[in-house]
């Protein structure tokens, strides 16, 4: 179907069909995704290192459609490689744009549309208030023995638990951006000993934040020992992943809790779990298991310190209904010749 008078063409998932409808002036093209074979599926069953979702392809009933979209939205399930994203990208001469329906960047290969010239931009801090209740809500459930309360009800104990006044606890923040900074501000409001730990240290004024101290991410290891709380909120790059190794979770106090509800692979896995299996780390909170095999997620799933969210945090309803709006505020600003929020190329 060729192109309509002025109508700028948007490429997106074809979920959003029945559920959006785009304001006047776009033209919808719609892309499904090649549902996993029974093969990938047993591959994934018996590999020892499990992506966070299955590699869905991107697939357009007719490619020649795709040489007038301007606009691209890439959804949270599209995980393409470099060679994958070239040979797309080689059929849509007229992007301009491409929205990813994520907060990281690591599932993209970048470099394809930065060669191109091609916009791209995140939900950026759309979900970070989102990911900084759940860390919130991850401290009072520790330090409630809610988990606890739990375990002794199902066993039909009744005495009581001893539990910890969150304001005498010191945090730990490992990355000030928007979700860091937003769980430092909650933290703060609850009368915490709030510490940012950021490799941006000197950029920060802690007159205008909401940390007590800052710490340079080299000198971490000083700030560990005397920490309640360790929340992970950094980016997942070649520099962070495995960031919080064996000899970082000796130094963390045996009553400590770790949370992350970031990328798995920014914690040594299977060092967390022989911690908490032997009681040198009290509670772990994260967002799930990645580099770990069949039998040792069997058994963490068994293990009574540790409380997998399976991403849970940003899982609202209204999720695709707001990144939908930030889309389609995208999309005037493009038209519009304004700059596009949330851009990182």
């Amino acid at each position: 179907m060729e192109k309509r008078g002025e109508m700028t063409r948007v490429l997106m998932p074809i979920a959003m069909k029945e559920t959006a409808s785009l304001p006047a002036g776009f033209d919808a093209l719609y892309y499904a995704h090649r549902s996993p074979s029974f093969f990938e599926r047993v591959k994934h069953k018996l590999s020892k290192n499990k992506p966070d979702v299955f590699k869905y392809k991107i697939i357009v009933k007719n490619r020649l459609e795709l040489k007038d979209v301007e606009a691209l939205w890439l959804s949270a399930a599209t995980v393409l490689s470099q060679a994958e994203t070239e040979q797309f990208l080689e059929h849509m001469t007229a992007l301009q744009w491409a929205y990813s329906q994520r907060t990281g960047i690591d599932h993209l290969a970048l470099s394809s549309f930065q060669n191109r010239g091609i916009k791209v931009s995140t939900t950026g801090d759309l979900v970070a208030a989102w990911v900084a209740q759940m860390n919130l809500a991850c401290m009072l459930s520790d330090s409630k023995m809610l988990p606890t309360h739990l375990i002794k009800q199902r066993a039909f104990r009744s005495e009581p638990s001893f539990c910890k006044d969150i304001s005498d606890l010191r945090v730990a923040i490992v990355g000030t951006g928007n979700i860091g900074n937003q769980t430092a501000a909650m933290c703060s409001a609850l009368g915490m000993k709030v510490i940012g730990v950021s490799k941006h240290r000197q950029e920060l004024d802690l007159g205008g934040t909401d940390y007590d101290e800052v710490y340079d991410v080299n000198d971490i290891d000083t700030v560990l020992p005397s920490i309640d709380y360790l929340i992970l909120t950094l980016p997942l790059t070649e520099q962070t992943k495995g960031f919080i190794d064996k000899a970082k979770l000796a130094k963390l106090s045996e009553t400590a809790c770790l949370i992350n509800l970031a990328r798995p692979q920014l914690v040594d896995e299977n060092a967390l779990l022989l911690a908490l299996k032997s009681n040198q780390l009290a509670t772990a909170y994260v967002s799930g298991l990645q580099n770990v095999s069949r039998v040792q997620r069997i058994l963490a799933n068994r293990l009574p310190n540790l409380l997998i969210t399976h991403y849970s945090d940003a899982n609202l309803r209204k999720k695709h209904r707001v990144a939908f709006q930030q889309f389609c505020s995208g999309l005037i600003n493009l038209t519009e010749g304004r700059e596009i929020k949330n851009r990182i190329v």
